[in-house]
């Protein structure tokens, strides 16, 4: 359960940004790290799962990977396709508001957040 449990605080930290009106960049970057440990749960924590490996470095050695994060994208491309896109969507803006240019409208924050919903609800029925 401690995956679901930093994946909510990350969700709530996320809301206090975007109720905040500032820091938008951050908001994305929470909404991120929350789909993260929510697709983690419903990786390996959630009963029943039909997850081929028990931990990511299992899953690493199969995809033959180096990158943590090229290894969850593959897991979540073969075992949950329906969130690939909202999950690249806060990936790729999460990367750009921290590395690149450090801002972040409220409304691509919105969308994240929207987007991090989408996650939640697949990974936390």
């Amino acid at each position: 359960m401690m995956r679901r449990e930093h994946a909510e605080r990350n969700e709530m930290l996320c809301s206090e940004l975007l109720s905040g009106g500032k820091y938008h960049d951050w908001a994305v970057t929470t909404a991120f790290y929350s789909a993260l440990h929510f697709v983690q749960f419903k990786m390996f924590e959630m009963k029943g799962g039909s997850m081929p490996f028990t931990t990511l470095e299992e899953a690493k050695a199969h995809y033959r990977c180096h990158s943590l994060h090229r290894v969850r994208q593959s897991l979540i491309a073969d075992h949950f396709p329906e969130v690939m896109a909202d999950y690249a969507f806060l990936e790729k803006n999460s990367k750009t508001a921290r590395y690149l240019n450090y801002t972040t409208s409220l409304g691509r924050a919105k969308q994240a957040k929207q987007r991090l919903g989408n996650i939640k609800k697949h990974c936390c029925p």
